[in-house]
């Protein structure tokens, strides 16, 4: 354990030394007079709103310059640019009273943002506002709850927080908040953790393949970039853990979870978004209409029941126990987006790509060009492609896998994550890809792009050399 501490341990470090010179440098402020936080909530709601009103005048720009790929990059380049500076001038306002809830949400805003950008200097932006949402908010279950789903991807940012959050939670509902949040991130990386392992030169630098990339003349294509110095940094850390003792450690957190904080009814910190939109009864959201069917949504999503932190360690334990690698994928018979019925075991015998989207996962409709490739390359050999629908609107979900020539069999699973398949297989990422062999057990997560094809190759030569000679 102490070789995969010390990465968080020096991390936490540098954040503790930052913020004992902040506490020796200046004395405590006073705290700021009720008007003074409102001017500054209203300060910050005049800036964000001046900066939606230029993006959405920007994405119309961008959208009309659609045969003009070097018109948009400009356009793409100068709504970064005004990003940045927006959310630098968000942190600087929010110090004037940084234990603020108006400093504590403006804080947030950055720290979402950051998560989803490339490293830069955004990313530097998100490491100011993960210190301070630390430092002055570590105790706060809104805040630790943005910490629940940040195993999606692996970087030292998510580190900071994640391990961060563990220390600084100190009530019953944070802290189990927290301890699940590092549970899931532990348990996550332990596995990356593995596959960087296995890799013969994780030493070396690496390339990664955009799909689907618009080129400069308009069409489109794979686009080959080579590994950035962060990630590869980042990449080679990850070869240093043990991930068996990741896991365990992991696995305890969930145990003391369920033992200690089972009773808390946890809400993720979108629905809390949707609640305020609703109660607030305003129609628009970063400076756009919300519509009468998207606030039809959020009212069925914030009416469904809370789970509980004890179910949800439960649910993470199951994944973990029952649909790991080499473990039999659980059977599905269930009606097809045509309505005619399948079941997954008819295919016994070859090897399955299942695939769980839905028409309105950007990423998922960005891999169907490279499925249908798939899908021809493999017509002739014993390999089926399966999709799970994840849309509530079979009808649209029809017509666009009429449009988009997808042509292999799809379950249709209905509202998304909350259909019983997702449900049983723990999908809670889109896509999902996985890869079940002959015998029906998985054999992959999470695949994509040419390592799919990669691995698919492997099965089929594997199945072939267990077959006896003629």
């Amino acid at each position: 354990m102490r070789q995969f501490l010390k990465f968080a341990i020096l991390a936490m470090s540098a954040l503790s030394i930052e913020v004992e010179k902040e506490v020796r440098a200046d004395p405590p402020a006073a705290v700021p007079a009720d008007r003074e936080i409102a001017a500054l909530q209203a300060r910050i709601d005049e800036r964000t709103a001046r900066f939606y009103a230029f993006r959405n005048e920007a994405l119309e720009r961008y959208a009309a310059a659609a045969n003009d790929s070097v018109e948009q990059g400009k356009i793409y380049r100068e709504i970064t640019e005004n990003e940045e500076i927006l959310y630098r001038e968000l942190i600087d306002m929010a110090f004037a009273s940084p234990q603020s809830k108006a400093a504590r949400d403006a804080f947030l805003m950055v720290l979402r943002a950051g998560m989803n950008q490339s490293p830069g200097t955004l990313g530097g932006e998100c490491l100011r506002a993960a210190k301070a949402l630390l430092t002055h908010h570590g105790d706060d279950p809104f805040v630790i709850s943005h910490a629940i789903g940040m195993d999606n991807i692996f970087d030292p940012l998510r580190d900071l927080f994640i391990f961060g959050v563990h220390s600084t939670a100190k009530s019953h509902e944070s802290k189990g908040i927290a301890r699940l949040a590092l549970a899931q991130y532990l348990s996550r990386k332990s596995a990356y953790a593995r596959g960087e392992r296995l890799r013969d030169d994780y030493s070396k630098r690496t390339k990664r393949i955009i799909r689907n990339a618009k080129q400069k003349d308009g069409s489109r294509g794979d686009v080959i970039m080579d590994e950035t110095d962060e990630r590869y940094a980042y990449r080679f850390h990850l070869a240093m853990i043990d991930p068996n003792e990741a896991e365990r450690h992991a696995r305890a957190l969930f145990d003391e979870v369920i033992r200690e904080y089972g009773d808390v009814q946890f809400r993720k910190w979108e629905i809390v978004e949707f609640e305020k939109l609703l109660a607030s009864g305003r129609r628009e959201h970063e400076g756009r209409p919300v519509t009468d069917e998207a606030l039809a949504q959020y009212r069925e999503i914030v009416a469904r029941p809370r789970k509980s932190l004890a179910e949800l360690a439960l649910a993470r334990l199951d994944d973990w126990d029952n649909l790991a690698i080499g473990k039999p994928a659980p059977e599905i018979d269930a009606e097809g987006v045509d309505g005619k019925r399948f079941k997954l075991s008819d295919y016994r015998g070859k090897v399955v790509v299942l695939i769980f989207w839905g028409t309105w996962c950007g990423p998922c409709m960005a891999e169907v060009p490279h499925e249908r490739e798939m899908a021809a390359k493999y017509k002739d050999k014993p390999v089926a492609l399966l999709g799970v629908d994840c849309d509530e609107d079979r009808a649209k979900a029809l017509e666009v896998m009429k449009k988009e020539g997808i042509t292999w069999p799809n379950w249709y699973d209905g509202e998304l994550g909350e259909g019983p398949i997702a449900k049983a297989y723990h999908i809670r990422a889109y896509p999902t890809v996985m890869v079940i062999d002959a015998e029906g057990k998985i054999r992959l997560k999470n695949g994509r792009g040419k390592d799919l094809d990669d691995f698919v190759d492997k099965l089929l030569a594997e199945m072939k050399a267990s077959k006896p000679a003629d």
